[in-house]
């Protein structure tokens, strides 16, 4: 009701992403151009650090991992992320650790027993929150970063590990086609299988690895809050112009929307 109220009365929307905006539009009766699309940036403080032991030392991190960053919630499709890393070490007979980082979410307590239970709690490694100044590190360190989520409205993890010169698997689902274009290994989110062949393609396939570190340095390159800041002052500009011509009119959104009915 909340949420109903406000896109009725706005003068202009936002959204971080086409895929958003479709998804606005579905839900409320809205046209197009009242909707403008202002993808998020990437803070330049990400970028490739050499490897570093202490670091390694301080988050008890195994030598060689696949990395996640964000909430163990039920949307990042982790339940399949680990039963794929645990197929590709089979597989592959490869000792990397998948290495999940964020803030508990709400299916953090299941996902851990779902670990202890299966016996993989040498191959997950839930280390919790990481300091911000520690992430451009963390991503460095590790050899791949995975990011199979269902949906996402944008996804600002996967772009962080492409600064940072790592390949990025990610689920061809929601916003992230659109955000990542071809910088990344794509998988289908609903196969453990289809996930477990991106692992193994992004670790141990080098030429596929090094085409998509380059891409993804490129394209994460062109997100940056200097362009989303001035992108969001564009659009306060033609509201507050739309705002300035009704009331020349004598009239107000509100009259606007009675019209439209």
């Amino acid at each position: 009701l909340w949420l109903k109220f406000n896109v009725k009365r706005a003068t202009k929307i936002i959204a971080i992403s086409e895929y958003v905006k479709s998804e606005v539009q579905r839900e409320f009766p809205i046209p197009s151009a009242n909707i403008t699309v202002v993808a998020n940036g990437v803070d330049r403080r990400f970028r490739p650090y050499p490897r570093s032991q202490v670091f390694m030392d301080k988050y008890q991190l195994p030598e060689r991992y696949v990395l996640f960053v964000g909430a163990t919630s039920a949307n990042k499709n982790l339940r399949r992320a680990i039963d794929a890393m645990h197929l590709t070490r089979n597989l592959h007979k490869t000792d990397h650790c998948f290495v999940i980082a964020g803030m508990p979410g709400e299916v953090d307590a299941s996902l851990k027993a779902y670990v202890r239970n299966n016996g993989l709690d040498n191959m997950v490694r839930f280390i919790g929150y990481v300091s911000d100044s520690d992430l451009p590190q963390l991503y460095s360190n590790a050899d791949l970063f995975l990011f199979p989520s269902l949906t996402e409205g944008f996804g600002i993890p996967p772009l962080e590990a492409m600064r940072c010169a790592i390949p990025v698997v990610a689920a061809r689902a929601s916003s992230m086609p659109e955000v990542l274009g071809d910088a990344a290994i794509w998988v289908d989110p609903l196969s453990v299988e289809s996930i477990a062949e991106g692992i193994r393609t992004g670790l141990f396939e080098e030429s596929s690895r090094t085409r998509v570190i380059a891409k993804g340095l490129s394209r994460a390159s062109t997100f940056s809050w200097e362009r989303m800041a001035l992108e969001t002052m564009d659009v306060y500009r033609d509201a507050t112009a739309v705002v300035r011509s009704l009331a020349t009119c004598g009239l107000s959104m509100n009259d606007v929307d009675t019209l439209r009915k």
